[in-house]
């Protein structure tokens, strides 16, 4: 696992690069923190989506309409923190898991 982080506030500066099922709380705290902010169009969540081309899907968090239970609520949908794969801000990667899911 590398993780690099100045501080607790600056979500720009943060990177993270980690195997699956380590850490869902991070995610769930840099998915908060930028429903809180202001910004929330900026901020892009790419999770696995069996059954598109290349198994992966990216929302923006101003489509998220909440965290909670270790699940995305968007709509009606639930989608469990374990298939968040990568969370930007502004294109840059403020994290990124490593997943099993292989690219079609």
């Amino acid at each position: 696992m590398i993780e690099e982080r100045q501080s607790h506030r600056p979500l720009n500066n943060i990177l993270l690069v980690m195997s699956m099922g380590k850490k869902k709380s991070l995610i769930r705290e840099l998915i908060n923190k930028g429903l809180w902010s202001n910004e929330k169009s900026l901020y892009e969540i790419v999770i696995v989506h069996r059954g598109v081309k290349g198994n992966r899907i990216s929302l923006r968090l101003d489509e998220i309409n909440g965290v909670r239970d270790g699940y995305i609520i968007v709509g009606d949908t639930l989608i469990p923190l374990h298939r968040v794969v990568e969370i930007r801000y502004k294109g840059k990667i403020l994290l990124k898991r490593k997943h099993s899911i292989t690219e079609e």
